[in-house]
């Protein structure tokens, strides 16, 4: 089981790494959006939606905010020549502040999982607040690392991508040796507090 693991993450990890250095920015974000589009319409299936009309329109809702993040600074050009406002070019740095949100939406997910795991288990959640929050963090997700990518580059990518990959790992072997302690055994009994500090400490170094 553990070799598969490793077998299944190498080779993942290496078709993330040439995606991340070979592709160009525009393609890089492409791929990511299809990759997001999938999991969205496999999110809008455990979400409870069957008709396959509704999980398209879920899809479209993913794919309008993609298309005007992924092409801001061309729409804020096209303003600036059609309405005669020059201005609008100095807001081509306000999707940064869009990340903020999200960041916010996990420390506290972070601190009511930490504080309250079975009240979070025992949320009875409708159809539509499962869809909004799958549309939320996996439209984040695809906004930041196509940002991260288009500013920051393939370095910076993939410093951060190693640096998750490294606390994860270090969660999982330290917590299978000196894990005693459960983390939030009602949500993930195989994770523990000793984990934790593991990838904690991993990532810091």
């Amino acid at each position: 089981m553990l070799l598969q693991r490793i077998i299944t993450a190498s080779i993942l990890a290496s078709l993330i790494a040439l995606a991340v250095f070979q592709l160009s920015i525009e393609y890089f974000s492409l791929v990511l959006g299809l990759i997001t589009l999938l999991a969205a319409w496999e999110w809008s299936r455990l979400a409870g939606i069957d008709s396959l009309v509704k999980r398209g329109l879920f899809l479209l809702l993913f794919t309008l905010p993609m298309l005007g993040i992924h092409f801001w600074t061309q729409l804020l050009e096209l303003i600036a020549l059609g309405f005669d406002w020059t201005d609008v070019r100095t807001y081509s740095g306000a999707l940064e502040w869009l990340v903020i949100a999200p960041v916010l939406f996990w420390i506290l997910m972070m601190l009511l999982i930490r504080k309250t795991p079975t009240g979070i288990l025992q949320m009875e959640v409708g159809t539509r607040y499962k869809l909004f929050i799958g549309w939320f963090v996996l439209l984040a997700t695809w906004m930041f690392l196509s940002r991260l990518r288009a500013l920051y580059g393939s370095e910076m990518t993939m410093y951060l991508l190693l640096l998750i990959w490294t606390a994860d790992v270090s969660a999982y072997f330290i917590g299978k040796r000196f894990g005693t302690v459960k983390l939030s055994p009602e949500i993930s009994p195989g994770k523990t507090v000793q984990g934790m500090y593991g990838a904690l400490i991993a990532g810091v170094l």
